[in-house]
């Protein structure tokens, strides 16, 4: 499959998945909450001869309508938390081997970069500078 975004570094797939995760939940739990919400719509428009009434929110039914959906909310929540923390680990932990080398020294107007000669080493007499 061919990617439509160009990476620009090597974590950007494992961050970009992390992203579309949170998406796809989110997505999910606002098509639940909003279907739930126009069936209570449909389920309980007004009637004619029938009076309204008045729900407390003590009994254990009508708290089940908050505390399940809470839940699940955090079950998603601790998926999301250890795919980030995944991706934290690979890129801030685990550091790939250097290739090179290299001294760079900061002055008042410019950088000045001591990279090794072909001994691979830095501070002998074969080391190259640039401006």
């Amino acid at each position: 499959m061919q990617r439509l975004i160009i990476e620009a570094s090597t974590y950007a797939a494992s961050i970009d998945g992390v992203i579309i995760l949170v998406g796809i939940m989110t997505t999910f739990w606002l098509l639940m909450a909003e279907g739930f919400f126009f069936w209570l719509i449909w389920r309980f428009r007004a009637k004619p001869g029938v009076k309204c009434q008045y729900v407390q929110g003590d009994e254990a039914h009508v708290k089940r309508f908050i505390n399940v959906p809470h839940v699940l909310i955090l079950i998603c929540d601790v998926f999301i938390i250890v795919a980030a923390m995944r991706v934290w680990y690979t890129v801030k932990q685990r550091l790939p081997v250097a290739d090179d080398v290299v001294r760079v020294i900061g002055q008042q107007w410019a950088w000045v970069f001591q990279y090794p000669g072909t001994d691979g080493k830095l501070d002998t007499p074969d080391d190259f500078y640039t401006n």
